[in-house]
């Protein structure tokens, strides 16, 4: 099962982190779309250290990271993150089994 999140605001943080290490826990692959100001999500490190644990495929919108300026662990994720668009998410809706907005 492939688990997709999409997360909005940066106030969800605990909630995306649940979701996604309840889904890893069962052995789905995860992956997550950051968009408007659940870009910020890269600020904290229980996220980012956590994604980057369970191996979490992570896009991020490049017009909210435009408009709310850069995020502090955005280069622990270059390698193997993807900056980009509304494409990004149609892929993660198209990819997943079930899709979570936050």
């Amino acid at each position: 099962m492939h688990i997709g999140v999409v997360v909005t605001d940066d106030k969800y943080v605990s909630d995306a982190v649940a979701l996604l290490g309840a889904a890893s826990s069962k052995g789905f692959e995860t992956e997550c779309f950051l968009t408007d100001r659940g870009i910020l999500l890269l600020n904290f490190n229980n996220f980012t250290d956590f994604v980057d644990k369970i191996d979490c495929k992570v896009s991020i919108c490049e017009y909210s990271m435009d408009r709310l300026g850069e995020t502090k662990n955005i280069e622990k994720f270059k390698d193997r993150m993807v900056i980009g668009g509304q494409y990004q998410d149609a892929e993660l809706v198209s990819r997943s089994d079930k899709v979570v907005v936050f």
